[in-house]
Parts: structure tokens; sequence; C-alpha cells
């Protein structure tokens, strides 16, 4: 298959589903030109905690990818990104070292966009810059949610939480996953999810969790 072709697809695939009322086909095409494709294998490093960040996008289109960052031996688990997302555009921007190591869980590709081009491009361009910095915003956002929900002492309330707010991610990532995202061990989160379900406070339908006592589950966060 053509490369060219293929960062065109994945180009308008990320586009449509973020930016598409912005960017016409010519500047699609234009995107394409500074655009290349980069294949990792599981356990790669995209960059590293404290590396200067290349004058390069990362727009991952395959694979999974953690992001964690180590503070002495702890290692803590900031996100898991998923086909299709920029990765560590906000180092890019701010020129800061990367505050965290991206790692692939799996096999993977990224498209690397040349900085400067894409600056020159688009950037340039109000409304397109304004959407731009609106979407890093909003994963600044996401971050910020998470690291709130890592202060939740109760390890009860840490899964109850996670239920009643992200509940949906049980159809898209792993348990194991889930459990090193709110800071668990993966047998911790098991037999809790199995309690509640003995309860009848949740069910299990397919891969997702249906709440059935929101009361119930309250009590059980805090203990009572």
């Amino acid at each position: 298959m053509d490369k060219k072709v293929d960062i065109g697809q994945l180009l308008i695939q990320f586009l449509m589903k973020n930016l598409s009322t912005l960017f016409t086909q010519t500047q699609i095409k234009q995107l394409e030109a500074i655009s290349s494709v980069k294949k990792f294998k599981k356990g790669n490093i995209l960059f590293y905690q404290g590396e200067n960040p290349k004058k390069e996008l990362y727009l991952l289109t395959k694979g999974h990818l953690s992001l964690y960052k180590v503070s002495g031996e702890k290692t803590t688990i900031l996100h898991y990104f998923r086909p299709v997302e920029f990765v560590g555009v906000v180092a890019n921007f701010r020129q800061i070292a990367y505050p965290a190591t991206a790692e692939f869980d799996s096999d993977g590709e990224v498209l690397s966009i040349d900085q400067e081009g894409f600056e020159k491009l688009f950037l340039s361009d109000k409304a397109s810059c304004f959407l731009f910095f609106n979407s890093l915003f909003q994963k600044i956002n996401i971050l910020e949610e998470q690291l709130e929900s890592k202060m939740k002492v109760s390890v009860k309330s840490k899964v109850v939480a996670f239920i009643q707010e992200k509940a949906h991610l049980f159809e898209t990532m792993k348990q194991k996953e889930i459990a090193s995202l709110i800071e668990v061990r993966h047998e911790t989160l098991s037999r809790i999810l199995k309690q509640l379900r003995d309860m009848k406070v949740i069910e299990k339908d397919g891969k997702k969790f249906v709440v059935l006592d929101e009361d119930g589950l309250i009590r059980f966060a805090n203990g009572s």
C-alpha cells in the first residue's frame, strides 16, 4: 500500500474525529507532505521523562501507549493513549522537557509531523489555532482529574469513584490496566468488583458494569 495514501487516511481519520470543521482537503494534503510514519515494537519508548522534545509532533495511529511518571522507586500511570490522538504535544508547545515517559504496550505506529511546518500551516489561522489548543486544554483537564482521583485515600473509594465517573472504560480497557491507572492491585480490584456484584450493588453486562444501587455504592465506599 502506498505510504502517502496511508498517511492521508490517518490524517483524515483524526481530523474527522477532532478538527473536521476547520481543515480543508488542501490543508490535509499540506499536512501529509510534512508527515511520516514511524513504527514501534511493544516495550519501545516514544520519549523519556526529562527528555527535551524534538521538533516533531506525535499522533498515535496504531497500538496502545502508556504515559507514566517515575519518582524514586514509585511509578505512577498517568494516562493510557489509544488511536487516534496526539501524544506529548503540550511539552512541544511549552518548550519544556517531557514530564513523563511514553512506552508502547503493544506494537504500534505514530505519525510524526514536522512542528515548524505545522505551526506555519495551521497555527497562523486563528480559528484552527483556537480549536487545536482547546483540544490540548481538554487533555490537561483529563490529567488533572486523574491526579485528583489518585489522592483518594480509601482503596474502596478509588474503585467506587472510577465506577461512578469512568465505568465506560471497562469496555475498552483490561482490568489490569484500570488497576494500574487507579493505583490498586489487580487482585484487589477484582475482589472489590466481586463483592459489589455479590451485594447486588452492580451487575456485569458484557464487558461493562451497571450500577444497580447508587446509595449502596456510596455506603460501600464509606465503609458502612
